[in-house]
């Protein structure tokens, strides 16, 4: 216990030593990471006060509404916590080197797996607080919380809950590294891939909701179908159903039924934790052993690997020779790193669950004006993943190339013929994947073919704009240093990227709601169309969008050219 303390009092060093430290890049990191916090602290508060704010002056039907919100909003929570924590144990667990350096001391295997543990449990759960507080702070404020309540709740409440999910990867990573054969992550992040996407379609095939109605929602009858259709998200064996279940009792002033649902949150998550200490010293060794055993195996390559890749080796293939090798190099890489294709599969998997519920979109909502503003809100949905998606995957691209970016830079090949391949891939995919996601949502949602057209061409300037932010961004911050995509996303370009991307998918959304609200206006009370505002809203996204491509591209091509290694 004593070595342990003494473990996690030189983590608290190292923290403070980046306080401390005078870096001008780690002040920049600091300050952007404070300022994203608050904004998403903010935006998060006003988000659900508005939401809770409306369905309480529904009366019943809203309070019945509001815990349902609750439990399903946890439930993505945990759902997301989980998969989070098992993704990233695999690297910060298991295939890691402070890991390797710890095991080379002698230190009790228990003592490596809780330190690491807790770093996991950090690095993967900090951006779901930044998600579950602002909810909570914001339904206390709608039922009338005392302001004591909040630290109780967040220490005994929220945290336990966080840490159910974290205790349950490790525990499976732990079982998997121990008693599988011929290790490789791959092998469990398309398990696993293959299992959510079944447990994914089951539950939206069998158990979501009837469509609801926007005029019938005072009919219980109606209501009682629609919230049993929830049910799933809201059962008892859930730890998100005993985090809703502590929050209504104490709202409602039933502290008995709260301190019953907080304890078992508490003692779940401590009987967990203990349960994985204890197998970790039998366990854990051997598992991390396999897992080195693993990674420096020779493993020939997947046959689904190949067959992918198999047109680049066509040898009337019209593309030049050098940009084969180098996109040849790039999925070979891609499809090697697990962590890499596991979190975009992640990130697929949750546009799929909004692609399936779009099924349960009204049907009888015919009102012009209802239809605008489901355009619009879709378009709006569009444009931030595209910035998640394109920080998490775009941004790193030439970060990627780690120690080996000297060879690129003495190979016989311009600077800027690298710079373009990256971005010439990027873009391929994710203009493809968002014009296929826009055709989707706007045929399922019956959208009329000016509305089509509107955001088939938003999202082609966004996906371009945004690509072109990621590589620029991405050659002026290169990290080198780190082979974690995620590490490199969070640092301090990437956040910089992240903040230039909301900015820039805000401007265009604002430019798209007055080209809505014109077009609103004129189907529903036939106002005369605003020629003006179209012209300046449609001159305004192309010049924003030239800019955001131009300026970042013109700086990252620069850097990069003159980029020493």
């Amino acid at each position: 216990m004593m070595i342990l303390g003494g473990l996690l009092k030189l983590r608290l060093k190292v923290f403070g030593g980046f306080f401390n430290a005078r870096s001008s890049e780690r002040v920049l990191k600091l300050i952007i990471g404070i300022a994203v916090t608050i904004f998403f602290l903010t935006f998060g508060y006003w988000f659900f006060q508005y939401i809770f704010s409306y369905l309480k002056d529904l009366g019943d039907v809203g309070i019945l509404l509001m815990g349902r919100v609750l439990s399903l909003s946890f439930f993505a929570v945990l759902v997301l916590l989980f998969i989070s924590n098992l993704l990233t144990g695999i690297s910060t667990i298991f295939n890691n080197k402070e890991t390797t350096e710890l095991f080379s001391l002698p230190l009790d295997y228990r003592n490596i797996f809780t330190i690491k543990s807790i770093d996991n449990t950090l690095y993967s759960s900090w951006a779901f607080a930044v998600l579950g507080l602002p909810m909570i702070i914001a339904y206390g404020g709608i039922v009338g919380y005392n302001y004591l309540f909040y630290a109780p709740i967040i220490l005994f409440v929220f945290i336990p809950f966080m840490l159910i999910p974290s205790a349950a990867s490790v525990f499976v990573l732990m079982l998997y590294f121990r008693f599988a054969k011929n290790i490789n992550p791959k092998k469990i992040i398309i398990l696993f891939a293959a299992l959510l996407s079944i447990v994914i379609y089951l539950y939206l095939k069998h158990t979501a909701p009837e469509n609801l109605s926007l005029y019938t929602y005072q009919d219980w009858r109606i209501l009682n179908n629609y919230l049993s259709g929830m049910a799933l998200s809201s059962s008892m064996i859930f730890p998100s159903s005993w985090v809703s279940n502590c929050l209504q009792s104490v709202a409602s002033g039933n502290y008995k039924d709260a301190f019953i649902n907080s304890f078992a949150l508490f003692s779940t998550a401590l009987f967990f934790w203990e349960i994985n200490i204890i197998l970790s010293k039998y366990i854990f060794a051997v598992g991390w052993q396999n897992s080195l055993a693993s990674g420096s195996s020779a493993e020939k390559q997947p046959a689904y690997t190949r067959f992918l890749l198999a047109p680049l080796k066509w040898g009337h293939n019209p593309l030049p020779q050098n940009f084969k090798n180098m996109l040849y190099k790039d999925s070979v890489i891609f499809f090697r790193d697990g962590s890499q294709w596991g979190q975009f599969f992640i990130l697929f998997g949750l546009i799929l669950v909004y692609l399936f519920n779009l099924r349960f979109f009204p049907a009888d909502l015919t009102d012009p004006f209802w239809k605008s503003v489901v355009a619009f809100a879709n378009f709006a949905f569009m444009g931030f993943v595209l910035a998640t998606l394109s920080v998490r995957f775009v941004f790193p691209t030439i970060s990627l190339e780690g120690k080996s970016i000297w060879t690129l830079k003495s190979a016989p090949l311009k600077p800027a013929f690298v710079f373009w391949e990256k971005f010439a891939v990027s873009f391929l995919f994710f203009s493809v994947l968002a014009e296929i996601l826009a055709y989707i949502s706007s045929a399922m949602l019956g959208l009329t073919p000016l509305m089509r057209n509107v955001n088939y061409i938003g999202v082609f300037l966004i996906s371009l704009s945004l690509t072109g932010l990621s590589v620029g961004m991405g050659a002026v911050y290169p990290d080198f240093e780190k082979q974690n995509p995620s590490k490199i996303a969070s640092g301090a370009g990437g956040m910089i990227t992240a903040i230039l991307s909301l900015i820039y998918v805000c401007i265009m959304v604002v430019l798209a709601a007055y080209m809505t609200h014109i077009y609103t206006q004129f189907i529903t009370e036939g106002e005369r169309i605003n020629s003006a505002g179209i012209i300046f809203s449609f001159a305004a996204a192309g010049i924003i969008s030239i800019i955001t491509f131009v300026v970042p591209v013109f700086v990252g091509l620069r850097n990069f050219r003159n980029l020493e290694v």
